[in-house]
């Protein structure tokens, strides 16, 4: 880890230490992702399970190229190892398994993905949140903040990211008041949009 680039790259949203300052919105994580992703993309969905997200997408979008990877022979997979994925995608989605993994395993990962993609969406648990969900389950392995997810996707050379807290509830008003006076994030869900920009050629 070159913890001075890190702690660099944490420096530059300091303002996130204040969770407040991290945009909040009731939008649902699915929605957002739908959004962003336009038609005749080629999506690699990394966690897939089940696979109802390559259903969600084909249903709304035209001209969808899916292909999914997860550790769990449970279901059928492209791919069972990030490492064996050598295919270049438009987009990269993690939905809600980014909680799943160690720091060093997580910093792999996202190497390995600004490697085969230029855009990567990423749902994760908000450690702010007071309820306890986060210690709920034991294959939680490690809570990722919003400046921690900006350093982390920094080093692993992407450039924009975007960090929303995501409370899909018609009362974030009364819960941002509240919030002020109990310092408690009543936003469950971090959504995360990072892209990697393409390199600037120098002029001679």
């Amino acid at each position: 880890m070159e913890w001075s680039k890190y702690n660099q790259y944490r420096k530059e949203v300091s303002s996130w230490l204040d969770f407040r300052r991290v945009p909040l919105t009731n939008r649902k994580s699915l929605e957002l992702a739908m959004q962003l992703i336009p038609d005749n993309s080629k999506v690699l969905e990394i966690g897939a399970n089940d696979r109802k997200f390559e259903k969600e997408l084909q249903s709304r979008k035209k001209s969808i190229i899916y292909k999914s990877m997860d550790i769990d022979r449970h279901y059928k997979q492209d791919y069972y190892n990030i490492e064996e994925i050598n295919e270049q995608f438009d987009f990269v989605v993690m939905f809600a398994v980014l909680e799943h993994l160690e720091l060093e395993e997580a910093r792999r990962y996202f190497k390995k993905i600004s490697q085969i993609s230029k855009k990567l969406i990423i749902t994760t648990n908000n450690p702010f949140f007071p309820m306890g969900f986060f210690f709920d389950d034991v294959t939680h392995r490690q809570p990722y903040s919003p400046r921690t997810l900006y350093a982390l996707l920094r080093l692993a050379g992407f450039e924009k990211i975007n960090v929303f807290r995501i409370s899909p509830s018609p009362f974030n008003f009364f819960k941002t008041f509240i919030s002020y006076f109990t310092n408690l994030d009543f936003a469950p869900e971090l959504f995360v949009y990072a892209i990697k920009e393409k390199a600037k050629t120098k002029s001679v």
